[in-house]
């Protein structure tokens, strides 16, 4: 199921960037807030509509199937008594989502050394909070740890990703 949805959205990834990508995109979708940008992102988007419609079935199967294996444990008090750590997580989640969104951003920025410096920043700092949090205060720990990294590639993936201003005694020179 899961590599049906891979191969899916990576011909529609294909399809994006090759055959239907005009010059007018690929010449202008690095340059922040340019229309060729939003015109090839516009793309993607209307394209992953349509690869999750043709998806939607076999996702709706699936949903068929695991709903009545899953509704016994749904019951269960422990569910209850750790539902308010689920929150957290879904929290966190979101803010990943949004995250992985600004660094796309980086990505079209061609900004590879602070992708690189953010991913290592934030893989040491889930293992470091992790190795902390874990330990004292059970699975809160790591829902706290992984809100709390979350937050901080979000944070700094926005800040690396927003357009550069310089003063004009700032300005680099021309090579």
């Amino acid at each position: 199921m899961i590599l049906t949805v891979l191969l899916i959205l990576q011909i529609k990834h294909f399809f994006c960037d090759f055959v239907l990508q005009t010059p007018y995109q690929f010449l202008n979708k690095g340059i922040y807030g340019h229309p060729g940008g939003f015109i090839h992102a516009g793309l993607h988007a209307s394209t992953s509509m349509i690869a999750f419609f043709v998806i939607r079935p076999s996702l709706t199967l699936g949903a068929a199937i695991a709903t009545p294996l899953m509704l016994p444990f749904l019951d269960q008090p422990l569910v209850q008594d750790y539902l308010p750590i689920f929150w957290v997580i879904l929290f966190a989640t979101l803010l990943r989502v949004a995250a992985d969104a600004y660094g796309f951003a980086l990505l079209a920025l061609h900004r590879d050394r602070a992708i690189a410096t953010i991913a290592v920043a934030g893989a040491l700092a889930s293992a470091g909070l992790n190795l902390v949090l874990t330990p004292l205060i059970g699975l809160w720990g790591a829902a706290i740890a992984f809100a709390i990294t979350s937050g901080g590639l979000f944070a700094a993936r926005y800040f690396f990703s927003r357009p550069r201003t310089f003063s004009i005694s700032e300005r680099p020179a021309k090579s």
